[in-house]
């Protein structure tokens, strides 16, 4: 019996997927973080839950990007200016500022999970930015390696989003080539995302229909 040739994988598509399990991965452990510092709050203020919950969201996401992400322990070390970069890194990792999640829930008496999720949808993509910007030597070298081979490959992982109108002469630049390729692998990375949860909710009808 003849062997079964294996495709290989190109460099390309083992830095998306790389990025994208990377970012699954943290995206899951904050959401988690997130929603056990929201069910402790409401249950300990169940007349008042809103007050003080932004304050404590915050506070979870910026540890979590600070120990995590940044491997940062304990107070800042440094000038100023460089404690004021990494605060500002911070912020913009967590994907909103503390003010906006404090003005989000301080006048509402009863916060549903549900109700969390409009804050948890923009530190995903504050943690999906952070993560892809980590890789960005990387996707550097894709550009000044084989630029025209690099955009082949973007064009490619458009189409599988449905994204027909990406093509290589939207992009006639090594920078708009990196946007564009940070701007598909979001969109792929959600539609991976979707496929998985509409796979897990078929084969939970299945279940149910055999039972």
């Amino acid at each position: 019996m003849a062997k079964e040739e294996t495709q290989e994988v190109s460099p390309y598509e083992k830095l998306t997927q790389r990025i994208l399990s990377e970012n699954s991965k943290h995206k899951s452990a904050l959401e988690d973080a997130v929603t056990h510092a929201w069910s402790d709050h409401v249950r300990a203020n169940p007349e008042n839950q809103g007050d003080g919950l932004g304050e404590k969201l915050y506070g979870v996401a910026d540890e979590y990007v600070r120990k995590q992400l940044l491997g940062l322990e304990g107070a800042l070390q440094g000038n100023d200016d460089f404690k004021s970069l990494v605060e500002d890194i911070i912020e913009n990792t967590v994907g909103i500022d503390r003010g906006s999640l404090i003005e989000m829930y301080k006048s509402e008496k009863v916060v549903h999970r549900e109700n969390v999720d409009q804050s948890l949808e923009k530190m995903a993509e504050g943690l999906g930015k952070f993560v892809q910007g980590s890789h960005s030597r990387k996707v550097k070298s894709f550009v000044t390696d084989d630029l025209s081979g690099f955009q082949d490959y973007i064009v490619e992982l458009a189409q599988k989003v449905g994204l027909t109108e990406v093509t290589k002469d939207k992009m006639p630049t090594e920078k708009e080539t990196i946007s564009m390729y940070n701007t598909v692998i979001q969109l792929y990375g959600k539609s991976q995302s979707t496929s998985k949860m509409i796979g897990a909710l078929n084969e939970g009808i299945g279940q149910y229909g055999t039972q």
